[in-house]
């Protein structure tokens, strides 16, 4: 419908566009003599015709607009959303499953008779094309989002929502933030009775662990109508194939409902994905055996790091390096002196030197040793140290005009170090430790060397170095420049009664030390080690050049390899400058995988494990909640019904006052050139003056 045409230049410009028109008219028309023998009513035709010729293409030119009023009609939208997790057809079979499908589809062809319906399933996830797959959990909360986000600009007339009303993910629906208007029908899905049921309900245990650490899982079991019987409760390591028990016990289920829980130690023996296995001897006639039994998967991790403590010979630092470090489980700390000979440094995180190198051992071959390795070392320097040895060793400082006189010294904490933070408790005590003897000379630190303690001189504050560590070669070290710090571990203990602050300032000296960066050339990684079955597995790897640069030149491989012993190879994809695999899904287990490349004629690897996971929330409350419902349909002013009174939702939404179309109306701006049929009576002015002047025997 045509409301008005609008110009962006004054109305004026449309009388002016007229007089052009005249203009040209009078100019051909006017005055010239050859036109004095033709009628004057042709003339007068030609010279109106030329002047509303020439007119409305001046108008046109103008550029003007067509404003218009367009009247749209929204049909109103039926959502179905049908609940597809497992649960339902655990609890009602198959053929029930069958039959409740087929009259949801019925309810669906009723309802497109009038409406347009977008119907869509759900579980773990929205299905919004037709998918025969159960979902091992549901989330009725997303469900509602999802109607809430997709059909916000939509005219919603209703929501009707097929399920149990079970849902064990996400957040409790009735408190889920949606704002539709729609009225919300529920149909009531699976049985409310409550059957003869053994489950093991939850397990609760730390997913990481240390190896040799004693942790607890904690079992919680329940049991529906079976008062009087009696259950085992077994709880089983898995190694391989084997299934070796650790502790049984027998549960008497003396109440109805009945639930029990029952906490187990264990303590680790190996390293890696352990998988323990939780199971319950079943009943009669129960109703599901699934929920007898869950498996679960604790990362252990080796986080011990090996030192070895190499010494010039006995001095008390030793025992209290030896008894601070023993403290914390993760240090397995071995003495050596270095008469002890040979001296073996390969799987060694750490190297502690006291007192070396000395005039008798220059400790070279050890040195090399790590340095082909990279391994962190501390040194700490006292009166039998050969410091001209030591100034050779590029530790990030060196000791000139040694003459074997020793400093006695106090710590004064670096306010500037920003490294790691020492508690506040350990700074109060280091102020007030007793004073260590350290070497007599001046000290040449090099400018990358960052400085936890320096020295305090007779009570006067020194820039000597006292602790400091530096980084050289991606190779970390740590020098304390004096000997005697038994009297600061003895000092704590005389003051606090504990050891908790000399203990905590020595490990985290040792901590920051023995910390590698990564400087792998190869490194393959999965996008998630605690996965569940179904998911994908995606990995990525990245390869790197001399100089530290991100390439793919080379194939990279990976094979995968479970605890039964299968395995299963894969090839990577190049992507930009690194690498990419979809290894698809796996079944439930534990797997390591090793990725290998070669790259310039060297061999390069990197391994991993992860865990994949079984997904069986459907089968530990197989009981529908209908109540659950009915406060939805409340809340959203709508209905609960059961799948028999389908045909009651058809007739209420189609009488409903609500589920209406809606009619919008809209404004269309649109150029009055798109209007090409309005060219037709300009073209014809035009042809006809033309026509005109030729018949009357003029060009």
């Amino acid at each position: 419908m045509l409301e008005s045409i609008k110009l962006d230049y004054p109305p004026y410009f449309i009388i002016l566009c007229l007089l052009l028109g005249l203009l040209v008219a009078f100019v051909l028309y006017g005055r010239n003599k050859q036109w004095s023998e033709i009628p004057s009513w042709s003339k007068a035709l030609m010279f109106i015709l030329r002047t509303l010729g020439v007119a409305s293409i001046a108008f046109l030119l103008l550029g003007p607009v067509v404003l218009r009023l367009l009247e749209r009609s929204e049909e109103a939208i039926i959502v179905i959303a049908q609940d597809q997790s497992a649960s339902l057809n655990e609890a009602l079979g198959n053929e029930a499953c069958a039959t409740i499908n087929e009259q949801i589809n019925d309810l669906e062809s009723q309802l497109s008779a009038n409406f347009t319906v977008e119907r869509f399933g759900f579980g773990t996830d929205i299905h919004v094309e037709e998918d025969s797959t159960l979902d091992q959990s549901t989330n009725i909360s997303a469900a509602l989002k999802y109607i809430d986000e997709q059909c916000a600009d939509k005219n919603i007339g209703a929501v009707i929502m097929a399920t149990d009303g079970i849902f064990n993910e996400g957040r409790n629906p009735l408190y889920e933030n949606v704002s539709f208007n729609a009225p919300l029908y529920t149909v009531a899905l699976g049985d409310t009775t409550i059957k003869r049921d053994l489950l093991v309900k939850n397990v609760l245990f730390n997913k990481v662990a240390y190896l040799g650490d004693e942790t607890e899982i904690q079992v919680d079991v329940q049991a529906f109508n079976s008062r009087a019987e009696q259950t085992s409760l077994k709880l089983y390591e898995t190694v391989g194939d084997k299934q070796n028990l650790i502790e049984e016990t027998r549960i008497s289920i003396n109440a109805d409902p009945f639930f029990i829980s029952k906490t187990y130690t264990v303590k680790p023996s190996r390293s890696g994905n352990v998988k323990y296995t939780v199971r319950l001897s079943g009943l009669s006639d129960e109703l599901s055996s699934k929920n007898n039994v869950r498996n679960i998967y604790m990362d252990v991790i080796d986080a011990r790091q090996k030192i070895l403590l190499l010494a010039d010979a006995p001095h008390p630092d030793l025992s209290a390096i030896k008894q601070s470090l023993e403290q914390n489980k993760n240090y397995e700390l071995s003495i050596q002196y270095a008469t002890d000979k040979p001296i073996n440094t390969n799987q060694v995180n750490l190297v502690i030197f006291h007192n070396l190198p000395s005039s008798n051992w220059d400790i070279k071959e050890e040195l090399d040793a790590l340095n082909r390795q990279r391994t962190p070392r501390l040194f700490f320097l006292g009166s039998n140290t050969n410091y001209t040895s030591f100034n050779s060793l590029d530790q990030g400082v060196s000791v000139s005009g040694f003459n074997q006189s020793m400093n006695v010294v106090e710590p004064k904490l670096n306010s500037q170090f920003n490294a790691f933070k020492l508690s506040d408790k350990v700074k109060q005590l280091t102020a007030s430790f007793p004073p260590i003897q350290s070497p007599f000379g001046e000290f040449n630190l090099a400018t990358d060397s960052k400085i936890l303690a320096r020295q305090t001189v007779s009570s006067i504050e020194t820039n000597y170095p006292l602790v400091l560590f530096n980084e050289r070669k991606n190779i970390r070290k740590a020098v304390v420049l004096g000997e005697g710090i038994w009297k600061w571990r003895l000092f704590d203990f005389l003051t606090n009664d504990n050891h908790e602050g000399f203990d905590e300032l020595l490990q985290k000296i040792v901590q920051y030390t023995s910390i590698k960066e990564d400087k792998r050339q190869f490194r393959a990684n999965l996008n998630e080690s605690d996965l569940k079955v179904g998911e994908a597995l995606l990995f990525d790897a990245q390869l790197y050049n001399e100089l530290y640069q991100s390439v793919n030149d080379a194939d990279v491989s990976m094979k995968v390899s479970n605890s039964k012993g299968q395995d299963y190879d894969f090839q990577f994809s190049k992507f930009n400058d690194y690498y990419v695999l979809d290894a698809g899904s796996l079944p439930e287990g534990s797997y390591n995988f090793e990725a290998k490349t070669n790259y310039n004629g060297k061999a390069l690897s990197d391994k991993g494990s992860f865990t994949i996971k079984s997904i069986q929330k459907e089968s530990y409350n197989l009981t529908a909640d209908h109540g659950l419902l009915h406060e939805l349909s409340s809340k959203y002013n709508g209905e609960f019904v059961t799948p028999g009174n389908l045909t009651n939702i058809v007739e209420k939404i189609r009488s409903s006052n609500q589920v209406k179309p809606i009619i919008y109306t809209e404004k269309d701006n649109q150029s009055i050139l798109n209007f090409w049929w309005l060219m037709i009576p300009i073209l014809l002015m035009l042809f006809l003056e033309w026509f005109l002047r030729r018949y009357s025997g003029n060009y």
